[in-house]
């Protein structure tokens, strides 16, 4: 409890007399507005207002502990202290557990079968010597005898050595635990231990280390290594691979740590999930992101949900060279924003109409070109590889407003159709060591094991081929 009290913050910024304020969380009381950026984790219980609008669903409630990966976000605290959740865990980890453990549950169901079994023997033997016995041989078993035989059925009955056995058995579990540097630290926790039959294990960060890095890349339909693609856009900067770099940077999620400028790329923190520090550090290693930052300014996004499994983001360039590089003018009307699009190959192919060439030029995106993206997708997915695509469109402003809501911005219906292909990158997580091992021993114990994640069917049985 120790540990998990070491993650929350220790102060918060809240508004108080109408000002924004850092002040100590415990001081903090139900009904604060609170103000949570990126990096930071929620003190206590607050129900976030700055969410999207849905009519069926209530506000989001942001427990204690739980961490902003991106973005910032405003809320009410509704709970603290004791009534929070990790309030309540340390109340019942503080106050005696009531309940009985497997081990003494078993061992209590036994001392009742042999007790019941021992009351109907000696109950039999009374009924036997006062319905027979005594009468046809009175000076054979006296009264005296007959308790000293109860008494003597009674010991032979009880289990005198099962507390020393189960001691014994709980001593040799937590020894053989040991061998596996797992800490015992009561002989109790060795109660729990049972007999498994399935286990249902997730892959990120579980089976493998979490650590992912772009090893593969395209440009367009074209397949490049990445010292290739970084050669490629130091000889020429307006080239395709700026265009891939540009996309990579702009629809990202994740943010470089700024005291951490002065770090190597791979040492350097980056607050966001795990994919989206991937693609950063690739676009970082490219070429810098913060000077792309500077000439683009966010108008609208969507953010990523793991249901449609896309994000998208819409600049407007503050350079006005910036965007006929990106996407030459096609008609009379000249785009001013720039749409860029990240997400799952299998949702965002369907929705292509052109690709980035190698030359740069825009063309159209017809079914053999599909196919053979499909076949990159496939291989690279038979290597164990996470699959981004990265797509971009251009488009006027006034064709973000919804004719629904002149005030709001509709991104979706742009989503739909007219994308361009700018490239794929194909995501590594290495696997932890000693995973294999781990595997192949559940396997000879006769366990069996799968894989819960949200990949495609090639990925995940290449995972569990490995």
């Amino acid at each position: 409890m120790a540990s998990m009290m070491r993650m929350l913050p220790e102060d918060c910024k809240v508004l108080r007399d109408g000002a924004n304020c850092n002040i100590l969380v415990d001081q903090i009381v139900p009904g604060d507005i609170l103000f949570i950026e990126a990096g930071e984790s929620m003190p206590l219980h607050a129900a976030v207002t700055t969410t999207d609008k849905n009519y069926l669903e209530s506000n989001n409630i942001g427990l204690q502990g739980t961490y902003c990966v991106s973005g910032r976000s405003t809320g009410v605290a509704v709970a603290t202290g004791d009534n929070t959740i990790l309030g309540r865990i340390m109340k019942q980890t503080n106050s005696p557990s009531k309940r009985k453990s497997p081990l003494a549950r078993e061992v209590t169901n036994f001392i009742v079968l042999i007790c019941s079994a021992v009351a109907v023997v000696v109950t039999a033997f009374i009924i036997v010597w006062s319905a027979w016995l005594r009468r046809k041989y009175p000076d054979w078993i006296t009264v005296p005898n007959l308790l000293i035989l109860c008494i003597s059925v009674t010991v032979a009955f009880l289990p005198v050595g099962l507390p020393v056995a189960v001691t014994a058995g709980m001593a040799v579990s937590a020894k053989i635990m040991r061998q596996h540097r797992i800490l015992c630290k009561s002989l109790d926790s060795v109660e729990t231990l049972g007999s498994v039959s399935t286990l249902c294990i997730d892959k990120t960060g579980t089976l493998t280390q979490n650590k992912m890095l772009v090893t593969h890349c395209t440009v367009g339909d074209t397949q490049t290594t990445f010292d290739e693609a970084r050669d490629a856009l130091k000889a020429y900067p307006t080239g395709s691979v700026s265009r891939l770099w540009t996309v990579a940077g702009l629809c990202n999620s994740g943010e470089f740590d700024d005291p951490a400028a002065d770090l190597p790329i791979h040492e350097r923190m980056i607050h966001g999930d795990a994919t989206d520090q991937a693609i950063l550090q690739f676009s970082e290693r490219l070429h810098e992101v913060a000077k792309l930052n500077q000439s683009w300014t966010l108008v609208s996004e969507i953010p990523f949900d793991s249901r449609s499994k896309y994000m998208a983001k819409a600049f407007r360039p503050t350079n006005e060279h910036v965007l006929p590089h990106m996407c030459p003018a096609a008609g009379p009307s000249t785009p001013d924003i720039l749409m860029t699009v990240k997400g799952a190959p299998d949702v965002l192919l369907g929705r292509v109409n052109t690709y980035l060439a190698e030359s740069g030029a825009h063309v159209h995106f017809d079914s053999n070109v599909q196919q053979h993206v499909e076949d990159i997708v496939q291989e690279w997915a038979g290597r164990g590889l996470r699959l981004v695509l990265l797509a971009h469109k251009a488009l006027q402003e006034t064709a973000l407003f919804s004719p629904k809501d002149p005030l709001g911005l509709d991104m979706e219906s742009q989503m739909q159709s007219g994308l361009t292909l700018t490239g794929l990158v194909g995501i590594a997580d290495p696997l932890r060591p000693g995973t294999f091992d781990t595997i192949t021993t559940l396997r000879k114990a006769g366990i069996r094991t799968f894989m819960v994640e949200f990949t495609s069917f090639v990925l995940r049985s290449n995972t569990h081929d490995h």
